[in-house]
């Protein structure tokens, strides 16, 4: 680490105000509290957060996600949230996704469908060491539940680790940009301490040289710098390179998994190989917010393109990994049986 100060990065708003430990009332912040951006011209922000409840015969459980874009000229709110019951052994007795859901691929993204989903690959499953291998994409097929429920699992994970009855967590992601550069800055807390940790990634050049090709990939034409920052201390710079997709993914998810090695101790004590997915830094989530906000930033009157670059996330091998992916009838058939073509198509 380096003793170079952060050169006056600005501080994110969280969309809640302070812990909200009311399940119901969370519920009802997360869909309608007023949010605030750094970037007034192009707002791409992403505020979350869990709050696991203990009850009198178990837990009570909420985790929340919700994107906030400009496109067209138009603010869009995308939200996901999951509430569930679970019994003192950590089996599922309930999870819904609530009406709200709102995914970046209009009809595609179907609330009936993605919910009955959920339901069947959770429903009376025991949250334990095997549960992450049931929350991936190819079981949920949605990536932002993917994301909230590993929360959860990480959530769960820290209140069992510090014998706690409750645990609330909230976090932001911003951006804007300086220039040519884009500067990429968060903010988290949790409620069991009373620090919280900012952080910040500094993209010099992002808008020159970060592109998606024809099947919506990113890549990078040139290699750029990246400045890391917690909280205002500069821990690494580093150059991402590589025009091929897969080369210019692992370099990010590395840097974001660095950087989420730092926020990591000031909230947990140890952690599994598959713990604190309660972070946008989560390397998954992380390149997934990057296209997200270099493609609404540079693209934003052209919503099409903003979801020609979505689809290069949401696709491998040309096989879609979500149901915001499908292209057409014969994939939805194909690769998704059970989803309801006639509502869509």
């Amino acid at each position: 680490m380096t003793n170079e100060t952060a050169p006056a990065l600005r501080k994110p708003s969280y969309l809640l105000e302070n812990h909200q430990f009311d399940p119901d009332r969370l519920v009802a912040d997360a869909r309608g509290r007023p949010y605030r951006s750094l970037d007034p011209e192009t707002p791409t922000c992403r505020f979350r957060g869990t709050l696991v409840k203990q009850s009198s015969d178990g837990f009570r459980v909420v985790g929340w996600q919700r994107n906030i874009a400009r496109l067209q000229r138009t603010d869009v709110s995308y939200l996901t949230i999951i509430t569930m019951e679970l019994d003192e052994a950590r089996r599922i007795r309930s999870v819904a996704l609530d009406p709200c859901f709102q995914g970046s691929k209009g009809l595609l993204c179907h609330h009936t469908y993605l919910d009955e989903n959920l339901r069947s690959a959770l429903s009376g499953v025991t949250v334990d060491e095997q549960f992450f291998k049931r929350i991936q994409v190819g079981a949920l097929q949605c990536f932002h539940l993917v994301e909230v429920v590993g929360g959860i699992l990480s959530c769960l994970e820290t209140l069992d680790q510090r014998t706690l009855p409750v645990l609330a967590e909230d976090e932001v992601m911003d951006a804007y940009g300086v220039g040519k550069s884009l500067v990429i800055t968060g903010a988290q807390r949790m409620s069991h301490t009373l620090e919280e940790t900012h952080f910040a990634l500094v993209i010099h050049g992002a808008f020159d040289h970060i592109r998606f090709d024809a099947k919506g990939t990113i890549y990078a034409n040139e290699p750029f710098p990246v400045d890391v920052y917690i909280d205002d201390q500069h821990i690494l710079r580093t150059e991402v390179a590589g025009k091929r997709a897969t080369s210019v993914c692992q370099e990010i998810k590395t840097l974001a998994l660095e950087a989420l090695g730092r926020v990591k101790p000031t909230f947990v004590e140890s952690a599994n190989e598959h713990s604190f997915m309660c972070s946008n830094l989560f390397p998954q989530a992380f390149i997934g917010l990057l296209v997200q906000i270099v493609s609404m930033k540079l693209y934003y009157n052209n919503l099409n393109y903003v979801l020609h670059c979505l689809k290069g996330l949401q696709r491998f091998r040309d096989v879609p990994r979500c149901i915001g992916a499908v292209e057409s009838v014969e994939e939805a058939v194909k690769y998704f049986p059970r989803f309801d073509v006639a509502a869509v198509f």
